[in-house]
Parts: structure tokens; sequence; C-alpha cells
């Protein structure tokens, strides 16, 4: 035997369905919020301490292209947004000193080789 259900039993179940609607929606919500805040962890700990201007060099980064694995660690995308960010603006980042050895000294001629190579030219 089937019982209908009353007026009273269908808005229980509307308001059910709904609030499990609502529920579905704050969770995807709040894991997609940790999701990023583990991105912008992982974008400031890769830029360091070398970035001279970390909120410049952090909005060039393409977060959508960023992967995470199933533990939450980045899998792919932002090492190398940050190899073309270095490439392409290296000014936002300590530059470090190629060589700290001065250059050799130039032999140089003496001033009398040289006032003697004009007096001659006139």
């Amino acid at each position: 035997m089937q019982e209908e259900m009353t007026g009273t039993d269908l808005d229980t179940t509307d308001e059910l369905s709904h609030l499990l609607e609502i529920e579905r929606q704050e969770k995807t919500a709040a894991l997609e919020e940790v999701r990023q805040l583990r991105i912008d962890l992982a974008i400031e700990r890769a830029l360091g301490s070398e970035c001279l201007d970390l909120p410049v060099a952090a909005g060039l980064i393409d977060r959508s292209k960023i992967e995470l694995d199933s533990s939450g660690q980045i899998n792919s995308g932002l090492d190398e947004q940050i190899e073309n960010i270095r490439r392409e603006k290296p000014y936002l980042f300590h530059q470090t000193p190629t060589s700290m050895r001065p250059s050799a000294p130039q032999k140089r001629e003496s001033v009398d080789a040289f006032l003697q190579g004009f007096s001659k030219q006139y």
C-alpha cells in the first residue's frame, strides 16, 4: 500500500533538497577556497625572498594553469611560469653578479708614445 504525500510532506522534501543543494555548493566553494590558498602559498614560497615585488610577480601567474595532485601539492604549471617571469622580467628579482673579480687592467701606452704619434701626424 502506497501512501500519498501530503502538501506538508512535499514542502519538507523540497526544503530538504534545497538545503542539501546549498550544503553541496558551500562545500564546493570551501574546497575551491582551500585550493586557491594552497596555490597562493605555493606561489609565495616559489618566488621566495629573491622576488623584489611579490604582489606584481604573483599577479603575473595564471592560476588556472596550476594543477594540484590528490594531496593538494603543486603538480605542474607553476615552475614553468616562474621561469618565464624570471626570463622576461628579470628586474622583479635580485640580480646576482656574474663575477666578483674585476676585469684585468688593459696595457696602456706611455704618454711619450702618444705624443710621438701625435707629432708625426701634424
